[in-house]
């Protein structure tokens, strides 16, 4: 008897584990579009409020902790906890003007603006580089988080629409 009972639980945690992987439909491309903008939220995060904190410490370390929570963690937040993409956009978008503007007061200087037109009109562009290194970091965590249950399901690999964040 005990043998029947124990088919009947691989039976059901087979078929268990097919609902799992199966008839995912993938995300709409509004949610997709939302979803990839937190690359560029969290640079503008980084470059207005991080290097305020990172230009003040010496320790790699530490440096490296206060990088990784302006910049994965959000990510990683936005990807697992999507309810909270505008809030948590919200925030770092509020956080990034209201240093800009009290550190400047509303006005761009000369050398900023020069070392921003040299930015944009070099050959190697690095918001480019930027945004591929978080495009990789998004999808290396998608891929280990899509076998757990907080991973939000509409963004693992589809089998027919191909829209999907991992892809």
């Amino acid at each position: 008897m005990a043998t029947n009972n124990t088919r009947i639980h691989e039976d059901v945690y087979k078929q268990a584990k097919i609902d799992f992987v199966s008839n995912l439909k993938g995300g709409s491309k509004y949610e997709l579009i939302l979803l990839f903008a937190v690359a560029p939220m969290c640079v503008l995060f980084h470059r207005m409020v991080g290097s305020k904190l990172t230009g003040r410490v010496d320790n790699v370390y530490i440096k490296f902790m206060i990088e990784f929570s302006y910049m994965v963690i959000p990510a990683i937040l936005v990807m697992t906890l999507t309810e909270f993409t505008i809030p948590i956009y919200a925030f770092m978008l509020l956080s990034s003007l209201f240093v800009w503007y009290t550190n400047t007061q509303g006005k761009i200087d000369k050398q900023t603006e020069t070392r921003i037109v040299a930015a944009l009109s070099g050959s190697r562009k690095s918001f480019l580089d930027e945004y591929r290194a978080f495009m990789m970091m998004m999808t290396c965590v998608a891929i280990l988080a899509v076998d757990f249950q907080f991973f939000p399901r509409r963004f693992a690999k589809t089998q027919i629409l191909l829209r999907n964040q991992i892809s």
